[in-house]
């Protein structure tokens, strides 16, 4: 049985989930979750495109839906996917020796998934020792740009409706399996 699952708003829809054997539950829940996140993912990806960047971040933007098997507890996340890192450039790698002839270089990264909660939210302005090795950087920060928390935020409304419609459509599935059965 599927006791630990919580719906606001629509008592009925909640009653009947709760009877669910656990595989059906579970099925229906987790494709309820993954289709109800969607407009979330494209109107963040779409916000990312204003970021001044390379649309990398924009491209690496989807969803992912996770089952816990002991609680039962499905969750979509959305934002940035693996994968999804370009290369910018090499530069002069100090920590080695051949740093003095100007030989030893390495591959500098343009890496979303490492990025993206910085353009989320802000920098404040700080030092950074060592730059290069040797020397003292000052960096200015910058304010924040969200693109993910307002992508959640005007979809909420959208995010729920869906996700009650496809748990309905599954129950309605799981019965129509069930009669076809008996």
């Amino acid at each position: 049985m599927a006791d630990g699952m919580t719906l606001f708003g629509d008592k009925a829809l909640e009653r009947k989930l709760k009877q669910l054997p656990d595989d059906i539950f579970r099925k229906t829940t987790r494709k309820a979750a993954a289709m109800s996140m969607t407009p979330v993912a494209k109107e963040a990806r779409q916000r990312a495109r204003a970021v001044a960047d390379t649309g990398t971040l924009a491209r690496s933007i989807g969803k992912r839906t996770k089952t816990y098997r002991r609680s039962g507890v499905v969750v979509t996340i959305v934002g940035p996917r693996k994968g999804f890192r370009e290369l910018v450039g090499t530069r002069l790698n100090p920590f080695t020796r051949a740093f003095r002839t100007g030989e030893a270089t390495r591959k500098v990264f343009r890496d979303p998934l490492k990025y993206a909660h910085l353009v989320e939210f802000m920098v404040r302005p700080h030092t950074i020792r060592k730059a290069l090795g040797f020397m003292t950087v000052r960096h200015p920060g910058f304010a924040g740009r969200p693109f993910m928390r307002p992508s959640l935020d005007n979809n909420k409304g959208r995010v729920l409706s869906i996700f009650k419609t496809q748990i309905r459509a599954g129950l309605e599935r799981f019965g129509r399996e069930k009669t076809s059965r008996a």
